[in-house]
């Protein structure tokens, strides 16, 4: 399912002496089982742009292509019950996961909280519980849970939960919102794990606003810069942090593996490959000291 953003503004309060222009004529486009990752500075209009994609958005001006279903600022009523009509579609097929996600539970227990969405959209109940009972083990956690009241759990916990209730519907695209803000560590790689098996598995197309520079060096298929609600920068990993002057001028920082990475190269110790994550690093050292000792 590819994703096309044409010449998308969006203005908050529009027409209004509030106005504020949040999103300036963006261009991009998201490959079909891509991981995607978005970054950029608080206020650059991050959040704001995916929520154009599937439709909580609408834009203010330019248009927005997901699949067959074009999202355009609609004219008439008739444009606007038509566009409801597409969009109630697409959201089963895009489902965004928001930062602090846990504040999208509402029900009083978890089963009842998955199930929420594929009940609405018309699926049967057993099917629906048999859907909450496999994603509760993909995340994780045993059935046990499921009769738990999710204001009960932990914050890591709350958080898969809020994952398992967006996958619900089987969508073919997942946007995340920061999902790892304010968890420990372990939470942190539990969910960032998770993500990547679903890209995987499923061959979802995944979409990543994140501040964390380690997430982009280990993940991304292709970077976004947003700076002033404008895409200042779209390419892959390697060319973004292979060019001081865009970090320095969307004021991002370069991966402390990164930073190792380049220490060892200005040593003169020469590898043969850019790590995405530790592991790459340990193994290029490895071949290094093997073919060394060879000599």
């Amino acid at each position: 399912m590819q994703i096309s953003l044409k010449n998308v503004s969006y203005t908050y309060n529009y027409k209004t002496p509030y106005a504020r222009e949040v999103l300036k004529d963006v261009n991009l486009e998201i490959e079909e089982g891509s991981y995607t990752v978005i970054v950029g500075k608080t206020g650059s209009g991050k959040s704001t742009l995916i929520e154009h994609i599937n439709g909580l958005l609408l834009p203010t001006h330019g248009e927005v292509l997901v699949n067959k279903v074009l999202i355009t600022n609609p004219k008439s009523k008739k444009e606007k019950r038509n566009l409801a009509r597409m969009l109630k579609t697409l959201r089963q097929d895009v489902a965004v996961l928001f930062q602090f996600s846990e504040q999208q539970l509402f029900e009083t227990s978890v089963l009842k909280d998955i199930i929420f969405a594929p009940l609405n959209y018309g699926i049967a109940e057993d099917k629906a519980i048999s859907k909450a009972k496999e994603l509760i083990k993909l995340v994780g956690l045993d059935e046990s849970y499921l009769d738990k009241s999710p204001f009960e759990l932990s914050g890591g916990e709350m958080r898969k939960v809020a994952l398992c209730g967006v996958l619900a519907l089987e969508p073919k695209v997942l946007i995340l919102d920061e999902p790892t803000v304010a968890l420990d560590y372990k939470s942190r790689e539990e969910i960032m794990t998770m993500v990547k098996r679903l890209k995987e598995e499923f061959n979802m197309t995944i979409v990543l606003v994140t501040h964390n520079m380690d997430y982009v060096l280990e993940y991304a298929d292709k970077v976004f810069i947003l700076k002033n609600g404008q895409v200042s920068f779209e390419g892959e990993v390697e060319e973004l942090f292979s060019n001081e002057e865009i970090l320095k001028d969307n004021s991002l920082e370069l991966p402390e593996l990164l930073k190792f990475y380049n220490k060892l190269q200005e040593s003169n110790i020469i590898l043969d490959v850019f790590p995405r994550k530790y592991e790459d690093l340990v193994n290029a050292l490895k071949n290094k000291i093997g073919s060394s000792k060879n000599e």
